[in-house]
C-alpha cells in the first residue's frame, strides 16, 4: 500500500472547479493533530491541527485514495484511461501548440497538454529546459511503509497509545534527530511510518553508480 503525500494548496484549489472531485478529496484527506518531539521522545510543541482550514500547510492524503479518486472522476466523465504503456520520450510541435508522448512501442499520443509525471530526471526536461537533467543524491535516504491500522491493534502498547476512543482527529508525530527525522501518521484505516536519515558519501556514490 502507498504512503501519504502532501498536496500543495495551489493544486487543491483547482479541485473547486470540479465540485464532485472537491467533495471526494475533502472526504479522504487526513485530519491529524501534529506533535513535534525530539528523537528521544522529549516534547517540543503541539498539537497543531493540519486541516483544509490550515492555509499555510499542505494536508496529507493517502496516495492510493487520491489516485483512485482521480481515476474514478476521470472515468465518470468518460475520459479514457490507458494502462500498460511505457513513455520513453516527449516532443512538441515547432510552434509549441501540440505536445506528444512517445512509448517504447513507438506509439505517438498527441494532445494540447502533456503532463510528464515521471519524477526527477524526467525525459521531458530536454523539451522544457533544452537539456537532460541527471539525478543527484541528496545525501539522505527514506524508508516508508503503510499498512492497515487493524494490524497495529494487535500490539497492545500501540493499540493503547493510538486509541481513537472519543477522538476526532488522526495522530501525527514528528521525531526530530541530529541526522534524521521520523514521522508516524495513524488514522482509523491506515498507519504510515517514515524514516529519513543521512547516508554516507560512499553509499551515495554507490547508489548513483548502481542507477547508471
Amino acid at each position: 500500500m502507498g504512503d501519504f503525500v502532501g498536496i500543495g494548496l495551489s493544486v487543491v484549489s483547482q479541485f473547486k472547479k470540479w465540485p464532485p472531485m472537491a467533495e471526494t478529496y475533502s472526504s479522504i484527506v487526513y485530519r491529524p493533530m501534529l506533535n513535534l518531539l525530539t528523537y528521544n521522545g522529549d516534547f517540543l510543541g503541539g498539537p497543531f491541527p493540519l486541516s483544509e482550514s490550515s492555509h499555510h500547510r499542505p494536508v496529507p492524503v493517502s496516495r492510493v485514495k487520491l489516485v483512485r479518486a482521480l481515476y474514478d472522476y476521470a472515468t465518470s466523465l468518460r475520459i479514457p484511461v490507458i494502462f500498460d504503456r511505457r513513455v520513453v520520450d516527449y516532443e512538441e510541435s515547432d510552434n509549441a501548440e501540440r505536445a506528444y508522448a512517445i512509448t517504447d512501442k513507438e506509439e505517438r499520443f498527441e494532445a494540447d497538454v502533456v503532463v510528464a509525471a515521471d519524477g526527477i530526471g524526467s525525459k521531458a526536461s530536454k523539451v522544457m529546459l533544452g537539456k537532460e537533467v541527471k539525478t543527484l543524491s541528496s545525501g539522505y535516504s527514506i524508508y516508508r511503509v503503510t499498512y492497515p491500522t487493524s494490524l497495529l491493534r494487535k500490539v497492545p502498547f500501540l493499540d493503547h497509545k493510538y486509541s481513537f476512543h472519543n477522538r476526532e482527529y488522526d495522530y501525527c508525530e514528528v521525531y526530530i534527530g541530529p541526522k534524521g527525522t521520523a514521522i508516524i501518521l495513524v488514522s482509523p484505516e491506515l498507519t504510515t511510518w517514515l524514516l529519513t536519515h543521512e547516508v554516507s558519501l560512499e553509499a551515495s556514490v554507490f547508489a548513483q553508480f548502481e542507477s547508471c
